[in-house]
C-alpha cells in the first residue's frame, strides 16, 4: 500500500471497515480509476502480454475489450484471426477460450 502511495498509483485496501472486494466492487473500482477493465461479466479473465483466456461463470455473450486493436488468433476452438479492439463471442457455462494476441 505506501509504494502505491509513493508512486501514485491507484489502490483498495480490504479491511474490516471496507471489506467488499467484489467482482462488482473491483470493477466499480478499475472504472472510477480510470484502469483497463477486460470484461463487463462475472467471468474469470487471465491476460497476459500476448495470450488472452476467459472461463465462463455463466453463459451468454460476452465482450472482451483489449484496449487497443490487436490481432487476434483462436486457440482452443475453430475461428478465424481478425484484428481488432474487442472479442465479443457468446460461452456456454464453465466453457473456456483461449486467444493469442499479436
Amino acid at each position: 500500500m505506501e509504494g502505491c502511495q509513493e508512486r501514485g498509483y491507484p489502490f483498495r485496501v480490504a479491511d474490516r471497515h471496507s471489506p467488499d472486494l467484489s467482482i462488482e466492487g473491483l470493477r466499480e473500482f478499475y472504472l472510477a480509476q480510470g484502469l483497463h477493465c477486460w470484461c463487463d461479466t462475472d467471468d474469470v479473465v487471465y491476460a497476459s502480454a500476448h495470450y488472452l483466456a476467459i472461463y465462463a461463470a455463466v453463459p451468454g455473450l460476452k465482450r472482451l475489450r483489449l484496449g487497443t486493436p490487436r490481432r487476434v488468433t483462436p486457440l482452443l476452438a475453430p475461428g478465424v484471426p481478425f484484428t481488432g479492439d474487442r472479442i465479443p463471442l457468446a460461452l456456454d457455462a464453465f466453457e473456456t477460450r483461449l486467444f493469442r494476441l499479436d
